[in-house]
């Protein structure tokens, strides 16, 4: 397997990077995507993770501009995982606000860290 292969394997399997930037969150979001976390800054051409672990019910998450107005990406749902959420394309950084939402009514904790990298 290349360097790149092995690289990319173990961001998957073990999560963020000792020097990527974490944010800690954890919440209790309904069926209606829910705040789930402040707001963060990502980089130009860096992208936002999800690592995460909900107890109960299958969560997605959703990306916005710190505002609340602008959508910018999402991820299907699981019940935990370590999934890129979106890529920053712009040449500018963008203060990202992250939604989490579960599949089915009734609510469950989802928690885990946002990372940028």
């Amino acid at each position: 397997m290349t360097a790149l292969g092995l690289a990319l394997l173990s961001v998957l399997a073990l999560g963020a990077p000792a020097s990527a930037a974490t944010y800690s969150f954890r919440c209790t979001p309904q069926v209606y995507p829910q705040v789930c976390g402040k707001a963060f800054a990502v980089p130009s051409g860096k992208s936002v993770w999800v690592n995460f672990k909900s107890s109960g019910y299958m969560a997605g998450f959703k990306a916005y501009n710190k505002d609340g107005d602008h959508y910018l990406g999402k991820t299907e749902a699981a019940y935990s995982g370590n999934v890129r959420l979106w890529f920053n394309n712009t040449n500018r950084t963008i203060r990202v606000q992250v939604r989490a939402s579960v599949l089915v009514g009734g609510n469950g904790a989802v928690s885990g860290t946002y990372w940028v990298g």
